[in-house]
């Protein structure tokens, strides 16, 4: 929730959608499916329509082998070579804020 107030989209994320960790046992997103099995009961999504967003590439592997698609914030750090479980890769928030904009009223995110 405060990663969606600072960047100014809270109101685009009820609150039913954020999953506290407490909620998933505390187990860390990149060693653990929990919190994206959870996602699955919360949103009226299936895992190929949601789009998972991180800014560390080893959180996208669990995401993309339950078959969401994954997308790297990179903030302009080199990446020298980006792994398969990345779908799209982006220099900012702004550029997913773009994209997702132009994608409006589409089933899923394509570049």
């Amino acid at each position: 929730g405060r990663v969606l107030s600072h960047l100014g989209m809270k109101d685009f994320f009820p609150d039913e959608w954020i999953i506290p960790m407490e909620d998933v046992f505390f187990e860390p997103k990149a060693r653990s499916g929990r919190a994206f099995e959870k996602a699955l009961t919360l949103l009226p999504f299936e895992a190929p329509h949601i789009l998972v967003v991180e800014d560390l590439d080893r959180n996208l592997k669990i995401p993309k082998s339950l078959g969401f698609q994954t997308a790297l914030v990179h903030h302009g750090r080199s990446v020298s070579q980006f792994q398969d479980y990345i779908d799209f890769e982006f220099q900012d928030t702004l550029e997913i804020i773009d994209l997702l904009i132009k994608s409006a009223g589409r089933r899923s995110v394509t570049a």
